[in-house]
């Protein structure tokens, strides 16, 4: 009889659907977000906000090692017909977050006032608020996990995005009726971050708690963990660095608040894939042997992506205006503001593709990218270091860096791909 993961295999397009319409119920919510606060702040707020917030990315990125962890080990125990082991799974991972997870946001805290001065801010809250919720966002991600691994999309979703929603709520209010700055964003974040958590550890005992635990020894998921986060942070720096980057060697509005606000519609494009990243991890979870449904199943994500891609991007490229209006309510775009949001959609595209290819490498347990990878992700920030004369040299070398990382771990899934099967 066909396992429960193989026999989920055929199915991607409905769970990927599913996945879609669930997962951009969050990414609206996210959106009327960035309009609430794209209209209440003003240029400098929104750009410390958004800057506060990619720099908080570049931490959320790599913390999807947790969600890829859980997913991966609670795959197989889901497999083997031990769903009533994942609760301990998860509950193994939330002590080692108590234990490791909260020194290490103390120190960033304790460190926020030396920090704030690189960033070119006045008070070091809006880094507190990041490093408190980069704190809750990883125990977050244990739950999307465990969801994500036994293939319940729905609750994973919701879990992944309900945070969005409740931190809309909240901003609304903040920014309304208290104070129209950044660090009432990055409260609503922290505030709806900490909701989830804890409504995500309730939905999960309801969903595998009613499965005996056998008490079998788990697998041992550190390694995994420690080379999923190096695989993730190379990815966060490429995806997320260019934001903070440009605070920190740009101190005037004009320069670091339009970066930011056309570097929020052309992230959006990567964004866009999640989902059929999500629903295709699950599917081809493998210890370094891919077989033929794996590589079936890749192909049909690989086609998805790309259409949706083409067609975001293209929308950046040919109607840049519209988004940038629609969201910031300025209806006299600049003409700087629409080449620098074509530029950032022409290297956010190949990192797109890249998120699909990186989440079916760490599904099969896969981890020689990680050496291409981190090599472009290091070159970017050393290109930003060299060139930055201007923003646009920022955008160039995200292009450059973006197209390389695609070339580079395309070629490595063929390779594996082709020489597994031959084997």
């Amino acid at each position: 009889m066909a396992s429960p993961i193989k026999k989920e295999s055929d199915k991607l397009f409905r769970h990927g659907l599913i996945v879609l319409l669930v997962f951009h119920f969050g990414s609206i919510a996210n959106l009327v977000f960035q309009y609430v606060t794209g209209h209440a702040l003003s240029k400098a707020e929104f750009g410390i906000l958004y800057s506060m917030l990619s720099f908080l990315l570049v931490f959320m990125i790599p913390m999807r090692a947790l969600q890829t962890t859980i997913s991966h080990f609670a795959g197989h125990l889901h497999e083997q017909g031990r769903a009533g082991d994942i609760l301990r799974l998860v509950r193994l991972w939330n002590r080692k977050l108590i234990f490791v997870g909260v020194p290490i946001a103390l120190v960033g805290i304790l460190l926020s006032g030396q920090l704030a001065s690189l960033f070119h801010l006045t008070s070091a809250w809006p880094l507190v608020l990041v490093f408190s919720s980069a704190l809750m966002f990883a125990f977050l991600q244990v739950y999307v996990g465990a969801f994500q691994g036994v293939q319940s999309f729905t609750l994973m979703c919701l879990v992944a995005n309900g945070w969005n929603l409740i931190r809309l709520g909240i901003v609304i209010i903040l920014v309304k009726f208290v104070a129209p700055l950044a660090i009432s964003g990055l409260g609503a974040h922290l505030f709806g971050s900490v909701f989830v958590a804890v409504a995500g550890f309730l939905m999960l005992k309801k969903v595998v708690g009613v499965t005996e635990d056998t008490g079998a020894p788990l697998d041992e998921t550190d390694r995994y963990f420690i080379l999923s986060v190096v695989a993730l942070l190379a990815f966060s720096v490429l995806m997320n660095g260019d934001v903070a980057l440009v605070k920190i060697y740009f101190s005037e509005e004009v320069d670091y608040g339009d970066y930011a606000r056309a570097s929020l519609i052309g992230r959006m494009i990567v964004f866009l894939v999640q989902p059929v990243a999500m629903a295709l991890f699950p599917k081809v979870v493998a210890k370094g042997v891919a077989t033929s449904a794996h590589k079936r199943t890749l192909v049909k994500a690989l086609i998805m992506s790309c259409a949706m891609i083409a067609v975001a991007t293209a929308f950046c490229l040919l109607l840049p205006r519209l988004p940038l209006t629609i969201i910031f309510g300025d209806m006299a775009v600049d003409a700087r503001s629409v080449r620098l949001l074509r530029v950032i959609a022409l290297g956010m595209a190949p990192l797109a593709l890249s998120f699909v290819l990186l989440n079916y490498e760490l599904a099969q347990h896969r981890f020689r990218f990680m050496v291409p990878l981190t090599c472009c992700a290091v070159l970017y920030v050393g290109g930003v270091m060299v060139f930055h004369n201007s923003i646009w040299d920022v955008g160039v070398v995200l292009c450059c860096a973006g197209w390389a990382s695609l070339a580079l771990l395309l070629t490595d899934t063929v390779l594996l791909t082709r020489k597994i099967t031959t084997e």
